[in-house]
């Protein structure tokens, strides 16, 4: 287990170093109407996306027709989508049913969630997370800020135990995907900007 997990990690800092060859890292907030036009019409490396608001709902403008503006403008372009730890995103229904449809109709697209290590915790969200269409899964070794869990609940949960549980299911129904990447929670990661830098629609970065 300490080997797979140094290797993940090793694989995760190689992952930060190499950006997306200067293209723009686009992100969409959850409140506002998706609106998601880069500067100067370039094509993005990756899209960030807030697909739920605070309360765990999905966001208005997540839906099929969104998707398909996204795939007309840079189906031809590879493309990492970033699910943000937003509260209950990873596996929304709505948005599990998304990435399943990109699986399908643009398989070149990387798929990568965020979440919390105390995000996903019975053994049907374990389950459902082993069989998802996401490429990848970057778990942050933190507690999600505000959980509400008691501390004897906290104290039950384990990075190493919520990973091991993952692989078991995994193993169990023969998959090998998505890729389980532990986050040191002090490292930098894709987690929604701080509230002062977040606009409705989308905002853009140069890398």
């Amino acid at each position: 287990m300490q080997a797979w997990m140094y290797r993940n990690e090793r694989m995760l800092a190689e992952g930060t170093r190499r950006k997306p060859q200067g293209r723009p890292v686009l992100h969409v907030a959850a409140m506002g109407t998706g609106d998601c036009e880069p500067h100067d019409g370039e094509v993005p490396g990756e899209l960030h996306l807030e697909a739920t608001d605070e309360t765990g709902e999905a966001a208005d403008w997540l839906e099929d027709s969104w998707w398909m503006e996204v795939l007309n403008r840079w189906h031809a372009h590879p493309l990492a989508i970033h699910i943000l730890p937003t509260p209950r995103a990873l596996l929304h229904p709505v948005v599990v049913h998304h990435l399943e449809m990109l699986y399908r109709v643009a398989p070149q697209w990387r798929r990568i969630g965020h979440c919390y290590v105390d995000d996903v915790v019975e053994d049907g969200d374990i389950r459902r997370l082993a069989s998802s269409s996401y490429d990848e899964v970057r778990v942050i070794d933190s507690f999600r800020p505000s959980t509400g869990k008691s501390e004897a609940q906290l104290r039950d949960i384990k990075v190493e135990k919520f990973l091991g549980r993952v692989m078991r299911a995994q193993s169990s129904i023969g998959a090998t995907r998505p890729m389980l990447i532990r986050v040191p929670a002090q490292a930098p990661s894709t987690e929604s900007a701080p509230p002062r830098a977040r606009m409705p629609g989308c905002a853009t970065a140069i890398q």
